[in-house]
């Protein structure tokens, strides 16, 4: 018996040391990651450290380079045109070059450079005033005096958590900050006037936002799936990307510029517990699935500008009243439930599944064009006009509206419905930051590849230490179990 637990004590040990074996291998192929070559103006070692020696090596190496995390980049002293993405230049995306998601741990610049210097961190171009990168275990970032723009991709997962704006700073490009998880506030230069595409995608940690009294554009997807509790964005505001703010389910209240002649698709998508919201005259549009998931909206004020609204834009919502402007195009499932719904004109253009359940109707106006498109098989609701266009009415709709019976009311009536439709919002428990409220609204953004936390500690170090510990436990169980197995065994000769 003792051979029996001695063997099964050196099988585990056997195995122990071969996992520990591979677990060492398999760290010196983590470390050896970097293949040693070289191209056209560039190279790079096994140890990481990637040179760029000119302007063509950069292109070189864009299209045959593509390491996401090196040690150490090394600007030569011929360098002078190096950014990871110009967003603005169709040449450039169309060549073959794909934009790296570039993470140098630190950077050089070599002596003899006209054009590029590191100050704290920062890769900065000196001709054009651009933080154009960062090292990669940035955290306070102060951008100096004089910097008027920060590059798309700058600090693209990076580690910062506080940022001091230069007042100089006037455009923000895409990507810039994306994934920074650790980053909590944003309070930006008064001459910023520009924030790029996905600029603070992802930075689920920020929650206050201060903007400059001259922003004019906001890029797709800039601030989704980050914290903020209320948005107010300035006049000078005339343009807002789609998916801008998706996936802020904490965003409770927004206020929109007076200007913004459009909502873009998505807009607001997944802000579970938005309760507020104006949409200033002279809005035109509203996109497709633009409050999609706003499960907490119940009141929503359509301004007389507003020609059309888009596809599942309203969705699934429940409002107590709807007025419905003048003149309106209205895509598939615009709107969920809607108790009182308000014509005030008579030039509309619905279709078939514009709005999933309605319990009343009221027109202002002379029978409605476009109406008729409306189901009448799965829509059965009371349909009320007024007084003053009862000649109208009785002229123009002989046997209902759609077949839904039609009745007169006075205008003092016509008041007391609207009255009594005007919803409460009655909005849930503020989701926690992981909270899943819709299944596909997450405040927690698409997995992606994160920045190691401590340089100096590999991973399987811990894989080792798990497995280590599996053994020790092994050990033990048997220890325990075999002089209970001896002691039966006695009972039974005895016996």
């Amino acid at each position: 018996m003792k051979r029996t637990t001695k063997n099964k004590i050196e099988a585990i040990c056997a195995i122990a040391i071969l996992l520990f074996t591979l677990s060492i291998d398999t760290t010196s192929l983590a470390e050896g990651e970097f293949r040693a070559r070289d191209g056209s103006g560039w190279d790079i070692t096994d140890n990481g450290v990637l040179t760029i020696e000119n302007n063509d090596g950069w292109q070189d190496y864009l299209r045959n380079g593509s390491y996401e995390v090196i040690n150490k980049l090394v600007i030569g002293n011929k360098l002078t045109e190096f950014y990871l993405f110009d967003c603005n230049t169709q040449e450039y995306m169309n060549s073959d070059i794909e934009c790296p998601w570039f993470q140098p741990k630190q950077i050089e610049v070599e002596e003899g450079n006209p054009v590029f210097v590191v100050e704290n961190g920062l890769l900065i171009n000196t001709k054009n005033n651009t933080v154009t990168s960062s090292e990669l275990w940035v955290k306070d970032v102060v951008i100096p005096e004089g910097i008027q723009t920060i590059g798309a991709y700058a600090f693209f997962r990076r580690s910062v958590e506080t940022i001091r704006f230069s007042s100089a700073l006037e455009k923000i490009e895409a990507f810039t900050f994306s994934d920074c998880e650790n980053l909590k506030a944003l309070i930006f230069p008064s001459a910023l006037n520009w924030i790029g595409e996905y600029a603070f995608s992802g930075c689920t940690s920020v929650s206050e936002i201060q903007f400059s009294n001259n922003l004019g554009f906001i890029g797709e997807g800039a601030f989704d799936y980050c914290s903020i509790r209320e948005l107010v964005l300035p006049e000078s505001v005339l343009e807002i990307g789609s998916q801008a703010f998706k996936g802020c389910d904490w965003l409770k209240i927004v206020r929109l510029p007076a200007h913004l002649e459009g909502i873009r698709y998505r807009l607001f998508y997944g802000c579970t517990n938005l309760t507020e919201i104006n949409l200033p005259e002279g809005l035109e549009t509203i996109g497709e699935e633009a409050f999609l998931g706003c499960e907490n909206l119940k009141e929503v004020s359509l301004p007389e500008t507003l020609g059309e609204i888009g596809e599942d834009a309203f969705q699934d919502l429940d409002f107590g009243l709807v007025e419905f402007p003048d003149t309106l195009k209205v895509g598939d499932s615009a709107f969920g439930r809607i108790h009182v719904a308000v014509f005030t004109g008579s030039n509309y253009e619905f279709s078939a599944r514009s709005i999933e359940q309605v319990d009343i109707m009221l027109f202002l106006d002379n029978p409605p064009q476009g109406i008729s498109k409306l189901n009448a098989d799965s829509l059965f609701p009371k349909v009320y006009y007024t007084e003053p266009f009862a000649d109208a009415w009785k002229a123009g709709v002989t046997n209902g509206l759609n077949g839904w019976p039609t009745m007169c009311i006075s205008l003092e009536e016509a008041d007391d419905l609207i009255a009594q439709a005007v919803a409460t919002p009655q909005p849930t428990e503020e989701p926690s930051i992981t909270t899943d409220a819709l299944g596909s609204f997450s405040n927690t953004p698409e997995p992606s590849i994160q920045p190691e936390t401590d340089a100096g500690t590999d991973p399987l170090v811990y894989v080792f230490a798990g497995l280590i510990a599996l053994v020790i436990a092994a050990v033990v169980i048997i220890g325990v179990k075999s002089p209970k197995n001896r002691g039966r065994n006695t009972v039974q000769k005895k016996r």
